[in-house]
């Protein structure tokens, strides 16, 4: 018998990323597992990629359930999904260390910067700050708001203020090549 000899091409694996991000005494650790195939990438997902968030905290058994979708919702804009029909990508954000700062924010931070770190193909870039009790994500140096989150009403002029302030603060982000 001869022997068959077989080159393992890595590039078809998925990938592992992670991030350690840090803000006002919370500290999350991101990690970006993919592109990789899954089988709840279905054909439905031709023209954009599935996306799984998990958010786990060390300290408590918070439910995590609300800031896993608006993280998800906010991921799954970013990503170029054409680029990766039918695959893949799991963003893991455990929580270290909990401080001053509101969770949601964070843990948006951490994932963008995992995926930019991982090479992935985004549309664009990502900030979210919380001021005045609402969490605002927007593209930085643009006013493009991709979501915000509040639990009370806010006036118009606040909001605006606070889109501003998220706005200034955007600047300092990395940006997708």
């Amino acid at each position: 018998m001869a022997a068959v000899l077989s080159t393992l091409d890595v590039t078809a694996y998925p990938s592992i990323t992670h991030y350690r991000y840090q803000s006002h005494g919370t500290e999350v650790l991101a990690a970006v597992l993919g592109p990789y195939e899954s089988r709840a990438a279905k054909k439905a997902y031709y023209e954009r990629v599935h996306v799984d968030v998990v958010v786990s905290h060390l300290d408590f058994t918070e439910d995590t359930a609300e800031v896993e979708a608006r993280v998800k919702a906010c991921v799954a804009t970013l990503i170029s999904g054409e680029q990766y029909p039918y695959l893949a990508i799991m963003v893991n954000l455990q929580v270290i260390k909990a401080g001053q700062e509101a969770l949601l924010p964070v843990c948006l931070n951490a994932a963008y910067l995992a995926l930019l770190e991982s090479g992935l193909a985004l549309k664009h870039g990502l900030y979210a700050e919380e001021v005045n009790g609402v969490t605002i994500a927007l593209v930085p140096d643009t006013s493009l708001v991709i979501q915000s989150f509040g639990s009370a009403l806010v006036q118009r002029e606040a909001y605006v203020d606070a889109v501003r302030q998220v706005y200034r603060h955007s600047r300092k982000v990395p940006k997708p090549l």
